[in-house]
């Protein structure tokens, strides 16, 4: 892939945008839903009704991240972590919060790994 490409770049910018909005909804949805957690537990009003708004923020982050995929190939960007001992060996998968790049296209999904891969 030609980064040096003007057309190519901005297809990348473009990718990387339609692929950030899900990201920033699930963030908003869960840190809205932990705020209101914290501040139910803190007061005794209405406790019954910040219960709704900290569920129904919950329901808006899990149907965000069912839309957090890559908008070239529609994968999941998965995080895969090794770890080893003398005994035996783990791998654990994840959905990745902050990819730099999709693993199954290769399309950008970060301004700031785009930025450092067309600088060098």
């Amino acid at each position: 892939m030609n980064l040096n490409d003007e057309t190519v770049r901005k297809a990348q910018l473009k990718n990387i945008a339609r692929f950030r909005r899900p990201q920033l909804y699930f963030l908003i949805g869960f840190g809205g839903a932990l705020a209101t957690i914290a501040y139910a537990d803190h007061t005794s009003n209405n406790s019954f009704v910040l219960f709704l708004i900290a569920f129904s923020l919950i329901v808006f982050a899990v149907i965000s991240l069912m839309r957090y995929r890559c908008p070239n190939c529609g994968n999941l960007p998965f995080a895969v972590a090794g770890e080893t001992d003398q005994v035996e060996a783990r791998v654990t998968a994840g959905v990745a919060l902050f990819p730099a790049k999709c693993k199954c296209c290769g399309y950008y999904l970060s301004k700031r790994r785009l930025k450092q891969d067309s600088a060098s």
